[in-house]
């Protein structure tokens, strides 16, 4: 069971995000840190600047060697007060797009044996006691992804901390800190992991890619003091953040935060099983403040409800603006996004529903 943190923060008012930070981690050994090298990075939509600054100044009075940021923002460039503020702060901006990459083999990972119960009634003692054995010597395995590419800037790092805004996502019905592995990775590793969604195996390829810096994730922060859900200032204010040294656990939380099951969320089924991390809600335990003064029922307010609501439902181009969306056309996995008689459209043959264009540009593409 894997601990998370829950504390209040009713706005980004510096004072009151170094002291929120302060006590959200004050059960973090800082001894883990102290000396490394730390890689920090952050996905789409960037959390708050000044949030992300008091991270920086927490790992600093932490006594860490070295920080270096990164991101892959595909579909716009990284706000100007947060590449200032990292230049101020002395951190080192990499844009993981032109960083090089190390091309890692995914391990096989060992399947828990499921619990027969009444099953087990029928077999035999021996074929009881066998099924104990293998389950015991963790023999079975398997894996979606061969190999994946990752940044140098994650790699070298002796220890990796994610900062996500909390938000939800069309392709992973929350956007966590482990679906925030597909803006690290580059185009041909995320397009395997979205053709992947045909055969039902898209989120084992995500939660692979994420277990290849899983060791070194020491721990990651959720900024939900203003999420990114609705579009409804005053719906998506959470007054929030969230902290643990488990990216499973962060996104179950998260999960449960605006109104969905924890299961709804498929990585963090499969994570669970696989036994990277605490998944499912009833396997978190959580300290800070109580959670239900947060919890807000936010389901039917979302763009993406639960249980799929997509399912079967194909992107459309909304508006045609061709100088951004020639930037992100090369990220769809089927090439399904085609430029004819100067209108750019979705070929829905060969399209297969990842919403990825969607995430990208939401006010280009909808449903």
């Amino acid at each position: 069971m894997s601990s998370v943190g829950i504390l209040e923060c009713k706005s980004y008012d510096p004072e009151e995000v170094k002291e929120a930070i302060r006590v959200i981690t004050s059960p973090f050994d800082k001894k883990k840190i102290e000396g490394k090298k730390i890689a920090l990075y952050f996905d789409f939509p960037a959390p708050n600047p000044v949030f992300l600054r008091e991270v920086i100044r927490f790992l600093k009075g932490a006594g860490v060697s070295e920080i270096v940021a990164g991101t892959s923002v595909i579909s716009a460039p990284v706000p100007g007060e947060i590449t200032d503020m990292l230049e101020w702060e002395g951190v080192k901006f990499v844009d993981f797009r032109e960083d090089k990459y190390e091309k890692l083999t995914v391990p096989l990972h060992g399947e828990r044996m499921p619990d027969h119960f009444r099953g087990y009634a029928l077999l035999s003692p021996v074929q009881y006691s066998r099924e104990l054995q293998l389950g015991k010597m963790n023999v079975k395995g398997k894996r979606i992804l061969k190999h994946s590419f990752l940044p140098l800037t994650l790699t070298e790092a002796d220890c990796i901390v994610p900062v996500v805004k909390l938000k939800v996502s069309p392709v992973t019905v929350i956007g966590g800190v482990v679906s925030s592995v597909l803006s690290i990775v580059p185009t041909l590793t995320r397009n395997e992991i979205f053709i992947n969604k045909l055969k039902y195996q898209m989120e084992q390829a995500i939660v692979e890619v994420y277990g290849l810096i899983q060791e070194r994730m020491v721990f990651g922060f959720v900024d939900a003091v203003e999420a990114d859900l609705t579009g409804d200032k005053e719906l998506d204010k959470m007054n929030a953040i969230l902290f643990s040294e488990d990216g499973f656990a962060l996104d179950s939380l998260s999960a449960v935060l605006i109104g969905y099951r924890s299961r709804d969320v498929k990585t963090n089924k499969v994570g669970d099983e696989l036994g990277f991390g605490s998944g499912l809600f009833s396997h978190v335990s959580l300290f800070g403040d109580e959670f239900l003064h947060f919890r807000k029922d936010l389901v039917k307010f979302l763009k993406y409800g639960r249980y799929g609501s997509l399912r079967g439902k194909k992107p459309r181009v909304l508006k045609n603006d061709a100088e951004r969306i020639s930037k992100i056309e090369t990220f769809c996995p089927t090439g399904a996004i085609k430029f004819e008689n100067g209108q750019y459209k979705i070929d829905r043959h060969s399209c297969i529903s990842c919403m990825y264009c969607v995430q990208l540009l939401p006010d280009l593409f909808g449903v």
